[in-house]
């Protein structure tokens, strides 16, 4: 069914590409999602979410076992020895496509989720990458114009230790 010159070719340029894609995703997930979520479980001061950044670990997932299976055709490894993974890989497809479907219900749910512990929402500071990262703050008073997150937790620092809002 395939042939090995051919997926040997692809693999030229597909590997890179599929490596370069799930570091990247890999490098998301360590900078972008843990952080934010360690932050919220913290109750920090300010939190910026990226909602749809929850789709990266299912592109890493399956980049990294496009890889993997592009380089076991290429060797060639019997079907029966790849066929696990080619059913992981569809499964990390289908999960992917409904976390990127579930987008919008995330951002939903995180404006009755975030006021109910304790943040506001605030689209006044700057630094906003895209349209699709939401910021939040403990003290509304902290919500400024023209501010920073690293303002807003600067001024937490400074605010009295027993006055926490």
């Amino acid at each position: 069914m395939f042939e090995v010159k051919k997926v040997r070719k692809a693999l030229v340029w597909g590997l890179p590409l599929f490596i370069g894609v799930g570091a990247s995703c890999l490098w998301v997930v360590s900078h972008g999602i843990i952080p934010t979520l360690e932050a919220i479980v913290s109750r920090a001061p300010a939190v910026r979410i990226a909602v749809a950044s929850q789709v990266t670990p299912f592109v890493a997932v399956f980049s990294m076992l496009a890889a993997l299976i592009g380089s076991m055709r290429a060797i060639p490894v019997s079907d029966r020895t790849i066929h696990p993974f080619e059913c992981a890989f569809k499964v990390t497809v289908l999960l992917s496509m409904a976390a990127m479907v579930l987008i919008p219900v995330t951002a939903v749910v995180q404006r009755f989720y975030m006021p109910s512990i304790g943040y506001s929402i605030c689209s006044e500071l700057e630094g906003h990458p895209t349209m699709w990262f939401t910021d939040w703050v403990r003290d509304p008073a902290w919500c400024v114009k023209g501010k920073s997150l690293e303002w807003v937790n600067k001024q937490a620092r400074t605010a009295a230790p027993h006055s926490t809002p």
